[in-house]
């Protein structure tokens, strides 16, 4: 099956299109994502202390948990700046 100049064009154009679509998908998620732990980080720095929050973190690292360390670390740095600029 021939296909001419003006077909190839159009389906390379549709493709890149579908290409750019699941691209802006993929950074709407990892952004969203990232808005949701930034969230979770403020609302754990303002219930804990921030060694409250570093003793967490200790023991999720202790239990291979790195995602709960880093969101309680994040945490521990937002309250240890929050009680500094009290």
């Amino acid at each position: 099956m021939k296909i001419t100049k003006r077909q190839l064009k159009r389906i390379i154009r549709e493709e890149r299109q579908k290409l750019n679509e699941e691209i802006r998908s993929e950074e709407k998620t990892y952004w969203i994502a990232w808005e949701l732990l930034e969230e979770a980080a403020e609302k754990l720095a303002d219930r804990f202390y921030d060694g409250q929050l570093g003793d967490g973190a200790h023991d999720a690292k202790l239990r291979g948990e790195m995602m709960i360390y880093e969101l309680l670390t994040k945490a521990a740095q937002l309250a240890r700046k929050k009680q500094k600029g009290k």
